[in-house]
């Protein structure tokens, strides 16, 4: 009776708790909301701003084959617009074989590609493909934040990636191929062939909403931690609090999965009728949001991790047949160890340490995500298992030491009956001290 005295005067009264259930629940569905819109903001602010995290986004498609070809016909489709490959033929055949001028210029188209798919297949390519978008980002910030100091330039107004060192390439490997000299007829002015990634008339409106994102983006992200987080401290119950915030995380990174899914079909579906490859579209746009997809994962992990661990935890029957359940799984292997045991001291050292066990293993779990580069929903996974054998390691030591007292404390009870009076007459002093015995307790 005094415990639900208790429990009863602990409770709030009716409008102050009415008041924080209603602050907790929208402080919750507040932070839900900027969740969304900033881990989109920062992952664009740093695909913006941030050249080396730009090259090292963009830096697989050099491997991508989609890509590859993409650059590929992009490459041969120069050096043959800047050839009339029929009059190369016509000038070094014979008047009277001129005939064949057509199906070898055409079989050249051939040789210029294979050239083509040489060059993007290469080393260099890598190497060319790295600088080119590093110069190209530089030139892109430099212009949209108006810092630009002179050592970038845009080109007539257009922020590109050169790549006239790989068509000179292709045109090097035709001439050694074939004994020709071939790249001394291709202009100048043809080779340095461009890559457009923002034309100048996208600038204004780039700019502003790079200076919005700036600010807005890790402001949003700051927010966003003090509300989820002010959204446990405010409600009543804070492991239901917990519980909502893991429901609250997951759902919103369901919603950004959901968000670029829908923008990915969207730009897919309008692509202009100048795209000729849509498939390198579709694996660019793939491959720079791989590191936003691998951090939603992450998030999704851990709201998941939250919202079961506390709902473990909880007062339910299921939770409760689960904690049960687990319990006697430790009990038994404590006592099965007990018995052979040879750790010595270490189970009493642990029982005597073990809610300082526990928080240094939780907060190890948490430094190991933090210092982990990336961590994705896997390595959140893992870690959640290796802390929960680690925790079961220290709660099976914990029950053997318990085990061991237990058994120490038995041992003199039961030798004090066999050393007692009766032991020195096994005969008629045993059945006088039984008879005094049952006389007693009569």
């Amino acid at each position: 009776l005094r415990a639900e005295l208790a429990k009863v005067a602990q409770q709030p009264s009716g409008g102050s708790g009415r008041f924080r259930s209603v602050a907790a629940w929208v402080m919750l569905v507040a932070g839900a909301v900027l969740m969304v819109v900033s881990v989109l903001g920062v992952w664009m602010r740093t695909i913006v701003l941030d050249t080396d995290r730009y090259v090292e986004t963009v830096a697989p498609l050099a491997d991508n084959s989609e890509i590859q070809d993409a650059l590929s016909q992009r490459i041969a489709t120069t050096i043959t617009d800047s050839l009339d490959l029929e009059e190369l033929a016509t000038e070094v055949l014979p008047e009277k074989a001129s005939i064949l001028a057509a199906p070898i210029a055409s079989g050249a188209e051939g040789l210029i590609q294979d050239a083509a798919d040489k060059v993007v297949s290469s080393d260099q390519f890598e190497t060319v493909w790295v600088d080119a978008n590093r110069v190209a980002h530089d030139a892109l910030v430099a212009a949209i934040t108006g810092k630009d100091e002179g050592a970038l330039s845009l080109s007539d107004g257009q922020v590109v990636i050169r790549l006239g060192p790989l068509v000179e390439r292709a045109l090097d490997l035709l001439d050694e191929q074939f004994g020709t000299d071939i790249s001394s007829r291709v202009p100048t002015d043809s080779i340095d062939t461009e890559w457009v990634l923002v034309d100048s008339e996208q600038f204004a409106s780039i700019q502003d909403s790079v200076r919005i994102m700036d600010t807005v983006a890790w402001v949003a992200a700051v927010l966003t931690l003090a509300l989820l987080v002010g959204s446990v401290f405010v409600a009543h119950d804070r492991r239901l609090g917990v519980l909502r915030l893991g429901v609250a995380v997951a759902l919103a990174m369901l919603v950004v999965v959901l968000s670029m899914s829908l923008g990915r079909d969207a730009l897919v579906s309008n692509l202009p009728d100048t795209v000729r490859n849509p498939g390198a579209f579709v694996a660019l746009f793939d491959i720079v949001t791989r590191f936003v997809v691998r951090a939603v994962r992450f998030a999704f992990v851990v709201g998941v991790v939250l919202a079961v661990g506390s709902w473990l935890v909880g007062p339910g029957s299921v939770p409760t047949r689960v904690r049960d359940a687990a319990a006697n799984l430790i009990g038994r292997g404590s006592r099965a160890a007990s018995e052979v045991s040879a750790l010595g001291p270490v189970p009493g050292w642990v029982a005597t340490n073990v809610r300082g066990l526990r928080v240094a293993v939780l907060i190890a779990g948490g430094l190991w995500l933090v210092i982990w580069n990336r961590p994705t929903g896997k390595a959140v996974l893992l870690v959640v298992l290796v802390v929960l054998v680690l925790l079961g390691v220290i709660q099976l030591l914990a029950g053997m030491a318990q085990q061991l007292d237990a058994d120490s404390d038995a041992t003199p009870t039961d030798g004090a009956g066999s050393t007692g009076p009766g032991t020195d007459d096994p005969g008629s002093g045993g059945s006088r001290s039984g008879e005094a015995a049952t006389g007693t307790a009569t």
